[in-house]
């Protein structure tokens, strides 16, 4: 972790927020190339063949990723509704910027077990981001093993045996499998290998942990992109103008209303908490209702 944290430090600004976003972008788009155009617009123009990119067809090194996980109208909805929550789930334990390395880095694992493949034998693998996906499940199981699923939406359990399974799973298409599959699924997964190994000092979350991160996040967020904490509704200075101004809410306001110590007692009243204030001071506003 000591080195992620150095290169969080270097190069953290540059992580994208909310990147499996991006990803399940991506499977929209080549969901719609399918359907437009079949499965030939993709593998016509798309997805990874080693020979087209060295013919010069080098954006075929990052289109592999917008094979979707399925073509099934409603099963594409689902799977990409998990992704989009696991993604989500996983940034909030590791920050985005540990998230943004772990995909990136899974990314780059495929493309060079597809270059190892092609090289051993000369066979284009049909690279797709299922175990990349499968990979993120994978790493939140390290750091959350006891979190509960329904299986089919009944049966309970725990996230380490579903994780186990899949790792059985891929145990056994390793043994049985041959070269190009074996080396598909080494590469595949050794973000979540590499994950594993530097994370196993940390301590474990739990769901309630994740829930106090989520809510502090949000709040850290507002509070960032709010340049003051106080402003006064009739006048509308804050606390920037002067560290000598002091706020309050009104009690008799309806609504949480707040003014500096000038307007607290000669603003007008609001008794309907969706209207606005006009801006002007109580004072003129008596004095034009007297002169009515």
């Amino acid at each position: 972790m000591k080195l992620i944290q150095k290169l969080e430090r270097k190069f953290g600004r540059y992580a994208v927020p909310n990147l499996i976003g991006f990803i399940v972008g991506l499977y929209a788009i080549g969901y719609l190339v399918y359907l437009i155009g079949g499965s030939q617009v993709y593998y016509g123009f798309f997805s990874w063949n080693v020979d087209a990119v060295l013919q010069g067809q080098v954006w075929r090194l990052v289109t592999f990723l917008l094979k979707p996980p399925t073509t099934n109208p409603i099963m594409i909805l689902l799977i990409c509704y998990i992704y989009w929550n696991m993604g989500r789930m996983l940034e909030q334990m590791i920050g985005t910027f540990g998230f943004n390395l772990y995909m990136i880095s899974g990314v780059l694992f495929h493309i060079l077990g597809g270059l190892i493949v092609y090289w051993i034998n000369g066979t284009n693998l049909d690279i797709g981001t299922t175990y990349l996906n499968l990979s993120m499940f994978l790493a939140i199981t390290f750091l959350i093993p006891d979190m509960q699923f329904y299986l089919y939406g009944l049966i309970p359990i725990k996230a380490k045996w579903m994780a186990a399974l899949e790792i059985a799973l891929y145990g056994y298409l390793l043994l049985t499998g041959d070269l190009s599959t074996r080396i598909e699924i080494i590469f595949s997964l050794m973000n979540a290998i590499l994950f594993f190994f530097m994370t196993r000092n940390l301590s474990r979350y739990s769901p309630s942990q994740i829930r106090r991160r989520r809510t502090y996040q949000k709040q850290s967020k507002v509070i960032k992109m709010t340049p003051y904490r106080h402003k006064c509704a009739v006048c509308g200075r804050t606390e920037a103008d002067g560290d000598q101004l002091e706020f309050r809410y009104c009690s008799k306001c309806a609504g949480n209303y707040e003014y500096c110590m000038e307007h607290l007692y000669t603003h007008i009243h609001v008794t309907d908490p969706g209207s606005k204030m006009s801006g002007a001071p109580g004072e003129d506003a008596a004095e034009k209702k007297s002169e009515d």
